[in-house]
């Protein structure tokens, strides 16, 4: 959550001319709610399902393509191993204290925002397992347009000219 995932998805597909898909927003289009009001009026169950049915949905696409997913969906029953052997996973790790500054200065609500660095710390303490299992790991501190940059140079390794 807030480690930038839509927002380098969406830099890094307009850098590879390749499609780009944000769950989030793939789910609230085909519900015509909002991820709020998804979880405020059907619960996080249902919205978790529908996450995995939309991942399931996109990731037998054959046409390569970047998907942000949110920050949960890793922990689903069988979602990370779906992820891993539809393509190359990155995972965008930040600092708590990073992660909440954005938080705070974000206007959209997160159902499940955590309130404060201590929630924080649990919440990523219960998904960290499931990110570290990503094929690459990058530093999502840095600025969009190196993050953009440093996972082009990972999967397009001759791209950096050496």
């Amino acid at each position: 959550m807030a480690s930038g995932k839509s927002t380098v998805g969406r830099e890094l597909a307009v850098m590879l001319n390749i499609p780009f898909y944000d769950l989030d927003q793939e789910i609230e289009q085909s519900e015509g709610k909002t991820i709020t009001t998804l979880f405020s009026e059907l619960g996080e169950s249902y919205f978790r399902a529908r996450e995995m049915a939309m991942l399931q949905t996109l990731a037998v696409r054959q046409q390569p393509s970047v998907i942000a997913t949110g920050g949960g969906l890793p922990c689903n029953p069988g979602a990370i191993d779906l992820l891993l052997s539809s393509g190359t996973v990155f995972y965008l790790k930040c600092d708590s204290a990073t992660l909440l500054a954005r938080l705070h200065n974000e206007s959209r609500s997160r159902p499940l925002a955590p309130k404060n660095e201590t929630e924080l710390r649990q919440h990523l303490s219960t998904r960290e397992s499931y990110y570290e299992r990503a094929h690459l790991t990058v530093d999502g501190t840095l600025p969009v347009e190196r993050v953009v940059d440093s996972i082009r140079h990972l999967i397009q390794p001759s791209a950096s000219g050496a």
